[in-house]
């Protein structure tokens, strides 16, 4: 499996994006390697999002043809959100050595893409081993190439012979070992390629789906450390209002926390002037971004912690208007000028783009030296971050943009140095990362509130929550919010009704398993 990716990083078939290109056009007459171009280095290669780009003729379906992706006619069979691009016209030309320009799309109907060649890789291999199941399959042989390449081919054509009932009329090949046969885990070196590196094969170990390797007779390559099972991510943690222990010590501080667009500058405004008590945005990183226990800067049970939510809907389209922190997810209609407010300098993408575009940000000149200078792992990043877990690292290649704060893109939070799919993608681990600080060993007292809520029905129990966690009494009395009822799908937030197409493609893609535990629910699609 290691070599399968090493060979595509060698040789990108349809994927001209995944080439090094060193900056120079490209000659659709030449060889791709007779122009100068290179392969990528494999950590850029393994983790640089699978996604193409539409060209003119795209464009033009976008703009013509009614309902686009339900009717375009796309390359191969594929539906307008499958593949990028869609048109015959913009596959090509091709590239000598490359083939026809093709990437294709999260096989979900979602049109996003995805975040690396070995998601690519997982979803095909189910995608493939499924059509044994298909109507029109009658037989159904599985090989592996290594087998078939050091074995022969004697045990495939009988294979063959005995499901068609046809005779062969070429004899079997004998294969590069035909003294030893080969099967389970092979880790002989038949193609023509250099060693792999060990930490390619480290990381290949950590982060491929082994599991879904181990169908088709794949496993881990690496010895000692690299056959350790990796850890996995929870993927939930139900939210534990822990209550005051036997701790005699007064709590120390309250940190809230929450993302962009969640109401967290009003809550903590308005904690602050209500409660004589340290109020902080920060436990391992600022309000906004992934958390970790950290026993040295949140000391036991010193903390309240409060986490505000808000509702997908209105938060991905407040985050498409407004996406702070992330100025690749605005469209720029004028060249960057230091100091212009940025809504001077772009405006938003249309819904589909946004939530489909990769969440990836870029590495500049700084992040560059790093990498090439100096061990990546022992270098501390903005907000605490280790190098692959964001995009910039260094402050000097965070770009301060006026209305939208200095650039920074969180990637998976797996250490793979992946980016993620989707805002949705994010924002389901963002959630999952924000309830587990209830059982962060510095929390005394943990509470989670909806923005909603507070905004509709008041603060009275946010206050009551936060008398009994510290054992202070309020000095401000509680707002009475917008409505005296229960928040269920009255509009709150001051933007244009959202477009149906938007909340049935959100219906269907956000993880409402997730979303659920939280108290966010499906929206009616009238």
């Amino acid at each position: 499996m290691q070599t399968n990716i090493h060979i595509m990083r060698i040789e990108p078939h349809h994927s001209l994006d995944h080439v090094d290109w060193h900056g120079l056009p490209i000659n659709y007459t030449r060889g791709w390697r007779r122009q100068g171009a290179t392969p990528l280095p494999w950590h850029e290669f393994v983790t640089k999002p699978w996604i193409g780009r539409r060209g003119k003729a795209d464009r033009i379906i976008q703009k013509t043809v009614l309902g686009y992706p339900m009717h375009a006619n796309c390359t191969d069979d594929y539906k307008w959100v499958d593949v990028t691009p869609c048109s015959e016209e913009d596959t090509l030309p091709e590239v000598p050595g490359l083939g026809m320009y093709k990437y294709e799309n999260q096989h979900d109907g979602s049109g996003r893409a995805y975040p690396s060649i070995i998601d690519l890789r997982r979803a095909k291999i189910l995608n493939l081993l499924s059509v044994a199941n298909f109507r029109g399959t009658k037989a159904f042989f599985p090989y592996r190439f290594e087998e078939l390449n050091m074995n022969g081919t004697a045990e495939l054509l009988n294979n063959i012979e005995e499901t068609t009932g046809l005779k062969a009329k070429c004899n079997a090949t004998k294969g590069n070992s035909p003294g030893t046969k080969i099967s389970g885990h092979q880790t002989t070196v038949i193609t023509k390629h250099g060693d792999l590196s060990d930490d390619y094969v480290k990381w290949m170990d950590q982060y491929v789906d082994w599991e879904v390797e181990s169908k088709i007779g794949y496993s881990r390559r690496g010895d000692g450390d690299n056959n350790k099972e990796v850890e996995e991510v929870p993927i939930a943690v139900e939210k534990e209002e822990k209550a005051i222990t036997s701790n005699n010590k007064p709590v120390e501080k309250i940190i809230l926390l929450g993302e962009r667009h969640s109401g967290t500058n009003w809550i903590t405004d308005y904690l602050t002037s209500c409660f004589d008590i340290k109020m902080d945005n920060h436990y391992k990183r600022y309000k906004h971004w992934f958390q970790e226990d950290d026993i040295e800067l949140v000391p036991e049970q010193s903390a309240v912690v409060i986490v505000l939510f808000r509702d997908p809907f209105d938060w991905i389209e407040a985050m498409r208007v407004e996406p702070h922190h992330s100025p690749y997810h605005l469209k720029w209609i004028k060249p960057y000028e230091p100091g212009v407010k940025v809504k001077k300098m772009t405006k938003p993408f249309g819904w589909k783009e946004f939530v489909t575009k990769p969440w990836v940000g870029k590495r500049g000149k700084a992040d560059q030296f790093i990498r090439e200078n100096k061990s990546i792992a022992n270098v501390t990043c903005l907000d605490r971050y280790r190098y692959d877990e964001i995009k910039p690292c260094s402050e000097e290649d965070s770009q301060i943009i006026n209305g939208l704060a200095n650039t920074k893109y969180e990637n998976l939070h797996d250490g793979s140095g992946r980016a993620y799919p989707s805002i949705l993608d994010l924002r389901r681990d963002k959630i999952i990362n924000h309830l587990s600080v209830a059982n962060f060993r510095g929390t005394r007292s943990f509470l989670s509130f909806r923005f909603e809520d507070l905004n509709m029905n008041g603060t009275a129990s946010l206050l009551k929550s936060v008398e009994e966690a510290t054992g202070l009494k309020s000095k401000c009395n509680a707002t009475m919010g917008k409505a005296h009822r229960h928040l269920v799908t009255k509009k709150i937030t001051k933007h244009e009704p959202l477009p149906s197409e938007f909340i049935r493609w959100m219906n269907k893609y956000v993880d409402w398993e997730i979303e659920n535990r939280i108290g966010y629910y499906k929206r009616s699609e009238e």
